[in-house]
């Protein structure tokens, strides 16, 4: 939860990042338009990864804050939280419990077979 959130905000970001250089350049710098292009994708790209791991980055340590004050305490995470962060928290933390398989690829893991019985002659 924590690596996509991290991910999402970086993309973002990078995007608008490589908007306003691609702008910047363009119109103060008077490049050509492949130039400005250039310079926009380039720098939205370096923005994409740096805000993404820097998200990520701290997200992760205050993750780490709360649940080592969590087990200090001897406190349980709230099953409904108030802020978006503390969702995430929860659910990072609910994670660990989680069985590890393979559902199954492409969707397959939600099928439900609302024909199936269980009588076993079929």
């Amino acid at each position: 939860m924590a690596s996509k959130r991290a991910q999402i905000r970086g993309v973002l970001f990078g995007v608008l990042g490589g908007i306003i250089a691609g702008s910047i350049s363009r119109k103060s710098l008077n490049l050509s338009k492949n130039a400005s292009l250039l310079s926009g994708l380039l720098a939205g790209t370096g923005v994409a990864y740096v805000m993404a791991q820097q998200e990520l980055e701290h997200d992760l340590s205050h993750l780490e804050k709360t649940q080592s004050q969590l087990k200090g305490s001897g406190q349980r995470l709230r099953p409904f939280s108030s802020s978006p962060s503390d969702e995430m928290e929860r659910l990072d933390l609910k994670s660990a419990d989680e069985r590890n398989f393979e559902a199954g690829v492409g969707g397959l893991h939600e099928l439900r077979d609302k024909y199936a019985t269980t009588r076993g002659d079929h």
